[in-house]
């Protein structure tokens, strides 16, 4: 698996703030969505290194952020649009790459 893939979600992440920032000005006058922003990007990107060094527990972090967006997405608080699929993807590509992870650190200590 190329190394690079650990970082999708962070480049994604990074990729989607920056757009924000620059294509839109200012849109938030509430410093709180930065810090927000700041803190998923920092969760992910602790947990796409710790899957870089091959540990295989880097998986929890990013899964735990995707199941809180799927429980976020489920509330309503009149957002544009559902967070729900969103929440799955992030959910599914920390878990399969942690047990992709696990199983070859696993093989690799035999």
């Amino acid at each position: 698996m190329k190394r690079i893939l650990y970082f999708l979600p962070s480049i994604l992440v990074l990729a989607f703030l920056a757009f924000i920032l620059l294509a839109l000005g200012n849109p938030s006058t509430d410093p709180q969505e930065y810090l927000a922003g700041a803190g998923i990007l920092l969760v992910f990107l602790i947990s796409d290194f710790l899957l870089f060094r091959k540990l295989w527990f880097g998986c929890i972090p990013g899964a735990l952020l995707g199941a809180y967006v799927i429980y976020y997405g489920s509330q309503y608080h009149g957002q544009v649009m559902d967070e729900r699929p969103v929440g799955a993807i992030i959910f599914a590509y920390y878990a399969i790459i942690g047990i992709i992870t696990f199983y070859r650190k696993k093989k690799a200590s035999k």
